[in-house]
């Protein structure tokens, strides 16, 4: 009974490559599609057309792994570490299955599908998928923090803006506190020139009466 239940040689091999050695195996395809996507996006000017022999060599690459291999969180990567548009990325992701579809009705029509197309049109067809889910999630949930962020920024400049309001006017406060201690003292500075002046003039007023009472008339 145990012996029936062990796997054979095609089993053991399939589950290596789907699960214990399904980076190593996916690491061409995935370097294909991401150079293949970086290139489309700085460009955004590449029709269908001239892409095709870029699309048959990932093709041919996707031909060679299992899509239990697909590496999703590489192709999550690929979407959220490019801040490009909606748009762009969903027209590349388009073209994508629309070369698998292709390929697919052209074999189907001439009965020159094989196994490696099988393989090659399944992988492509759930990266397309996933590739599809994590603009989805990009669009939802990275797109609303980054608003959530600029509505933040937007308060943040208000308060700096009511801020540097507040200053200035601090300063203009500053300024004509500073004038009016300036007049005030220059204001006081007369006012006791004038006191003591006045005094002054009194006293001697006073002293020439005293020299008066005290010399005689004759003189």
């Amino acid at each position: 009974m145990q012996q029936a239940n062990k796997l054979n040689k095609h089993d053991i091999s399939k589950l290596e490559q789907n699960y214990i050695y399904s980076d190593s195996a996916s690491i061409p395809f995935v370097k294909k599609i991401e150079k293949l996507y970086s290139e489309y996006i700085d460009t955004q000017d590449a029709s269908p057309a001239n892409l095709t022999e870029e699309l048959e060599n990932l093709y041919d690459l996707a031909s060679e792994i299992s899509p239990a291999a697909l590496p999703y969180a590489e192709l999550t990567t690929l979407i959220f570490i490019n801040d490009t548009t909606e748009e762009a990325t969903g027209y590349f992701i388009k073209i994508l299955e629309d070369f698998y579809i292709n390929k697919f009705k052209s074999k189907k029509s001439d009965d020159q599908l094989t196994k490696a197309d099988e393989t090659a049109i399944s992988v492509l067809a759930k990266t397309k998928e996933h590739l599809s889910l994590a603009l989805n999630q990009k669009n939802n949930l990275y797109n609303e923090q980054k608003k959530e962020l600029a509505d933040l920024k937007n308060i943040l400049d208000r308060e700096q803006a009511q801020l540097k309001k507040l200053q200035d006017d601090t300063d203009a406060y500053k300024d004509k506190y500073d004038k009016m201690t300036i007049d005030f003292l220059s204001m006081m500075g007369i006012f006791s020139t004038i006191i003591f002046a006045v005094f002054g003039g009194l006293s001697q007023i006073g002293a020439i009466g005293d020299n008066l009472a005290e010399t005689p008339i004759s003189k």
